[in-house]
């Protein structure tokens, strides 16, 4: 099944500690990263090399795609197509992730439905509680605007608030509001983050990223560039393999933790 996210996690550690990609050339990679967004996009890649070299594009040649098939080597239905292990476990963790979030939604909108009822009780004796509690998100416009105040005070960037209100409007029909809100404050807690990079918040609402799995972002801000300009200089020079420099990278990486 094609995955419903429009991307998946990276973990540079994992990828640059990988004798396979360690052991690719410059070509060989540039076509591995390329089928892996293709089999992400697309749930599969094809089992032929030609077939693949033109998916691949750049002139890449058959050799080169037969050398990358070789990691996708995961378990499939269809013999004339491939998929990637690693992918299919992003997926389903995923999946299982949106799952838990509306779960949680709906039980937190069956919550505020039996309090409604609750104080509405309490006031009035009539029927009229059960128009109010077909409404999706809120039960009136103050409230739902209200909400949405405590989202966009919650959101580290604040820019575009007409695309943003627009944007929460339909993102309240699929989740609970509570768990957008939430999930837009801890994302507002990551360290590390540059600001150039953060989405506008209705990108960040359109994208369902309310679903995003928590990301391991470093609590400390450092400046590798120093020591990894002498690294490069190291590789380029020869003085050491691309299997070493990869690894001196992770071995910087795991003293940030």
């Amino acid at each position: 099944m094609v995955s419903k996210a429009p991307a998946f996690q990276f973990y540079p550690q994992d990828y640059l500690a990988c004798d396979k990609v360690a052991e690719m050339t410059l070509e060989e990679e540039g076509a591995y990263i390329r089928l892996l967004c293709y089999c992400w996009s697309a749930g599969s890649i094809p089992a032929d090399p030609e077939r693949c070299a033109r998916l691949i594009g750049k002139g890449c040649s058959v050799e080169t795609a037969a050398v990358v098939q070789r990691l996708f080597n995961g378990p499939s239905a269809n013999v004339e197509r491939l998929v990637h292990k690693r992918l299919e476990k992003e997926r389903e963790k995923q999946r299982l992730f949106r799952e838990k979030a509306s779960a949680a939604g709906k039980k937190s909108g069956k919550a505020r439905a039996a309090k409604l009822i609750q104080e509405q009780g309490s006031n009035e004796r009539s029927t009229n509680v059960q128009p109010k509690l077909n409404s999706s998100s809120s039960s009136s416009d103050e409230d739902v605007w209200g909400l949405f105040d405590l989202f966009w005070s919650s959101y580290p960037r604040r820019i575009g608030k007409g695309g943003a209100k627009k944007a929460w409007k339909g993102a309240i029909k699929k989740a609970n509001a509570q768990l957008i809100i939430e999930s837009a404050k801890e994302f507002a807690k990551k360290d590390g983050i540059d600001p150039k990079f953060t989405p506008h918040p209705a990108t960040w609402l359109n994208q369902e990223r309310w679903t995003d799995e928590p990301l391991d972002v470093p609590k400390k801000k450092y400046q590798p560039f120093a020591w990894q300009e002498e690294q490069e200089r190291r590789l380029k020079d020869g003085e050491i393999t691309q299997a070493q420099f990869n690894a001196i990278i992770l071995a910087k990486m795991n003293e940030r933790d």
